[in-house]
């Protein structure tokens, strides 16, 4: 089981910003841009599920009910890992973002 305050720290270092925690074991981030209210960038949700590690991407498709989600990841703690799985997610996200962001 990961620390809570490894996994924040982890996550602060990456860009994203505690939101809230979710059933005593998971926790969820933001972007940080959506925080400081910067609207017109995609925002992503990143579920860690605090047992074993895993963690899954959230964006909400804008102007509808539809949303992209990853299936459960392996370690948010194993950076290559991560990077990787963020930066296909985002070539999505980006995509979904220009087509139906109502921002633009």
């Amino acid at each position: 089981m990961l620390r809570r305050e490894e996994i924040l720290e982890l996550m602060q270092k990456r860009g994203y910003v505690e939101y809230a925690f979710i059933n005593k074991n998971k926790i969820q981030f933001l972007s940080d841009h959506m925080i400081r209210g910067q609207i017109d960038k995609p925002t992503i949700n990143i579920i860690v599920n605090m047992n074993d590690g895993s963690f899954e991407c959230i964006y909400n498709v804008p102007l509808g009910i539809n949303k992209l989600i990853t299936p459960k990841c392996g370690s948010v703690t194993n950076d290559k890992h991560f990077e990787k799985i963020i930066n296909k997610f985002m070539k999505s996200v980006n995509w979904l973002h220009e087509k139906f962001n109502y921002f633009t």
